[in-house]
């Protein structure tokens, strides 16, 4: 199993930063809570989008678990190289 990275307050800047080193299969934890309702915060916003950009490129897969009610945890995963 790959390492997670979790920081402490994800945004667009700390994808970009972790997704240049990564390697296929690395996992980043982007979110943890209710995206719908927190996506109002600029970091989260960014993040959230970023990831969502990425994906839709082919670079991540992304995937959410649920923790609670109207909790999750937002995961990215890297597949190949990021195409900028």
């Amino acid at each position: 199993m790959t390492k997670q990275k979790v920081p402490t307050c994800p945004t667009d800047a700390s994808l970009r930063e972790w997704i240049q080193g990564a390697r296929p299969g690395s996992h980043y934890i982007y979110h943890v809570g209710y995206l719908p309702r927190d996506r109002g915060h600029p970091h989260v916003r960014g993040a959230a989008r970023l990831a969502l950009e990425l994906a839709e490129k082919g670079a991540l897969d992304l995937a959410h678990q649920r923790l609670g009610m109207m909790s999750y945890s937002y995961r990215a995963t890297k597949r190949s190289a990021v195409q900028q």
